[in-house]
């Protein structure tokens, strides 16, 4: 069942009818800069730059269709991005975003996914789920919930295989981590039925972690590894629901 359902809801890639869709979020723009760190570099400005480089990187994969929620320095607020996510539908929303210590030796990358808190929340609002898919409203109250549990435990599995991939190879890569594991958390932009993974690519505080990321050869080396991860994820996780489908 659990199958079937994600089939229908975002499956049409399975079909061959599109490629994998990825929505890809630089942090922040516009009149919110984000943190202010090092130097004073705003995380806005470099969360774009490293969504660029990425967007650039998956390009070697034909069969993976890049959106950018921004592609400019713009103002653009978390219900607009929910918005863009909901018209869409991808397959994977990855935000990027950079952190902020209380101190200057903080530094490295985490990976945060979707908290079972959030999905609960979820689940008991009625009223947000049937925007999303109106083609199910008419559930009896007992399918609802039903319905709702199956397709948030997909999420959930789906984000955590995803951020598990991605810091298992980032590991290898010795790419240097803040966290080893996926955080959990209960976050607004995590309020929606995607696998949602929020990366945060250092500490904006950390002096380190501010010129790595201003560096063009670091960051297309580590756009490039997470294109491989994203590739890899599409046609693993998501390419096996097909064959099971």
């Amino acid at each position: 069942m659990r199958v079937l359902l994600w089939v229908l809801l975002f499956g049409s890639c399975f079909a061959g009818q599109r490629p994998y869709v990825l929505l890809l979020d630089a942090g922040h723009g516009g009149r919110d800069p984000g943190a202010i760190g090092h130097l004073g570099m705003k995380e806005k400005d470099l969360c774009l730059l490293f969504v660029r480089d990425l967007a650039v990187a998956l390009k070697r994969y034909p069969d993976i269709k890049v959106v950018l929620t921004r592609k400019m320095d713009e103002t653009l607020r978390l219900s607009r991005r929910l918005s863009i996510a909901k018209r869409l539908k991808p397959d994977l929303f990855l935000s990027l975003h950079m952190d902020k210590g209380d101190h200057n030796s903080y530094r490295g990358m985490s990976v945060y996914v979707p908290s079972r808190k959030t999905f609960r929340s979820l689940i008991s609002r009625s009223n947000f789920w049937s925007k999303w898919f109106p083609m199910y409203s008419k559930l009896s109250s007992y399918d609802t919930v039903r319905f709702l549990r199956v397709l948030t435990n997909n999420v959930f599995f789906l984000s955590k295989c995803f951020a598990l991939d991605l810091l298992g190879v980032l590991s290898k890569q010795r790419v240097y981590l803040h966290n080893t594991e996926p955080i959990a958390r209960e976050l607004y932009l995590f309020h929606q039925y995607i696998p949602t993974v929020l990366i945060e690519l250092g500490y904006i505080s950390n002096a380190g972690d501010v010129t790595f990321i201003q560096n063009a050869k670091n960051r297309k080396r580590l756009a490039n590894e997470i294109a491989a991860v994203i590739e890899s994820y599409f046609h693993h996780h998501l390419g096996s629901m097909e064959s099971l489908a």
